[in-house]
């Protein structure tokens, strides 16, 4: 069965993420809010996060986000007071929601699936002071100089880079791509940590 894309405005997304049935610790959530002023280190480290799923969150302080696991993702963005969300993957009713009719997946060729390296390399345990990062349960820190802040990723200690796993929709007469989703993250692990 081909999957769908499902969208629609709401003042809240928090009871859409509920009625989804999570897989447990292969969900993840990007979450993002907006800065609206120029803002701190420590206000910028908590306005980003890449974690596993909590479907508990108050998901209405979080701006932008994308929610996804291997079947399925679930994304937003707030405008003008309401998040516009979009749901795409396996075929299933979400209340509030409904088709997008412009964009057909049925004649998607079977999903492709692409990684891209997320930024840094992972921080060893013993160099967690050096770089002024506290140990957090469930995250690993890495770090990349490119970007001015330290990146958490919820992965095992023994990740030394991290992959975001995608899933893209082709069409097969013009080979472009229709869609993409998040699908997964992989982790590799083949020196030490910095």
């Amino acid at each position: 069965m081909a999957d769908v894309i499902l969208w629609a405005r709401l003042d809240d997304p928090t009871p859409a993420v509920q009625a989804l049935e999570w897989p447990d610790i292969v969900s993840y959530m990007y979450l993002e809010q907006v800065p609206h002023r120029w803002v701190s280190a420590p206000d910028m480290e908590k306005g980003l996060s890449l974690r596993h799923l909590d479907p508990n969150l108050d998901f209405r302080r979080w701006e932008r986000a994308r929610l996804f696991c291997q079947n399925w993702e679930l994304r937003w963005e707030k405008q003008d007071g309401l998040f516009w969300c979009v749901y795409v993957g396996s075929d299933r009713e979400l209340p509030d929601f409904e088709r997008a009719p412009e964009l057909d997946l049925s004649i998607a060729e079977p999903v492709s699936k692409r990684c891209y390296y997320l930024w840094g390399l992972r921080v060893s345990d013993a160099a967690l002071d050096i770089v002024g990062a506290d140990p957090q349960p469930g995250t690993q820190v890495f770090l990349e100089l490119r970007v001015p802040r330290l990146l958490r990723y919820p992965v095992s200690s023994d990740a030394r880079r991290v992959k975001l796993v995608t899933c893209e929709y082709i069409d097969p007469a013009s080979g472009q791509t229709l869609y993409h989703r998040c699908h997964s993250l992989q982790e590799e692990s083949c020196h030490e940590p910095l």
